[in-house]
């Protein structure tokens, strides 16, 4: 085995200075290796920063497209909505007239149809109350037979009455005075049945009237013969008398 010689001086003074110059060139080549790779690590952030919004921003875009086409969307369908219901609405107004104009004319059916009804009764109730006084005032008429015999002239029923005036005193005079004040009325003109019925009452009065006056004319008549026959024996007795 063989020992190796010592280094010399000249060997020992080269030997560091190369030694260190690597190491610091080596340093230096680590150092740059680590800010590059530090600068790559940086921009690979930024890259996925950038990369990130990016997304965002283009998420973002379709959402505003997205929504830009609803929008659009729905203000068709609201425009389209909004016509329909115009048109809908000029429809309603048409309708609403068309039940108006109906409610209008049924109602001025039922006012005449109850008018005509009101009317139809009032006629009923009128005949009614015509038919009652004619029946009324011609129930008199039938009750009474003697009434054609009333349908004298009043110069005729004046006769006896004025006979009776001159032959008795002023108080039957007075008895035609009814017959007189029962005429009167009998100027208007009210129907058959109830000229009928005052003709008849007319003559009543006129023939009691008459009656009256006879029997009081012919009163004093037959007294005075009584008186006769009573005095013409006394005279026929007593010849002094």
């Amino acid at each position: 085995m063989t020992a190796s010689a010592p280094p010399t001086t000249e060997e020992s003074t080269v030997r560091p200075s190369s030694l260190d110059s690597r190491r610091a060139k080596a340093e230096a080549a680590t150092a740059a290796a680590k800010k590059a790779e530090a600068g790559v690590s940086d921009l690979d952030n930024r890259l996925g920063t950038i990369k990130q919004l990016t997304r965002q921003h283009t998420q973002a875009l379709r959402n505003a497209e997205a929504e830009l086409s609803r929008l659009k969307r729905a203000l068709k369908s609201t425009t389209k909505e909004g016509e329909r219901l115009t048109a809908a609405r000029k429809k309603a107004v048409a309708k609403a007239a068309k039940a108006k104009a109906k409610v209008k004319s049924a109602e001025a059916k039922y006012e005449k149809v109850v008018l005509a009804d009101l009317v139809r009764r009032e006629k009923e109730r009128d005949r009614a109350r015509g038919n009652g006084r004619v029946v009324a005032t011609a129930a008199p008429a039938r009750s009474a037979p003697d009434a054609p015999r009333s349908t004298t002239p009043a110069s005729a029923r004046s006769a006896p009455v004025s006979a009776s005036a001159a032959s008795t005193p002023a108080k039957p005079a007075a008895q035609p005075g009814p017959a007189a004040s029962v005429t009167q009325p009998a100027s208007t003109t009210p129907p058959a049945s109830t000229s009928q019925s005052a003709s008849a009452t007319q003559a009543t009065p006129a023939k009691n009237a008459a009656s009256g006056a006879a029997t009081t004319r012919r009163a004093p008549a037959r007294r005075p013969a009584s008186r006769a026959n009573g005095r013409s024996p006394r005279q026929a007795g007593d010849p002094t008398g």
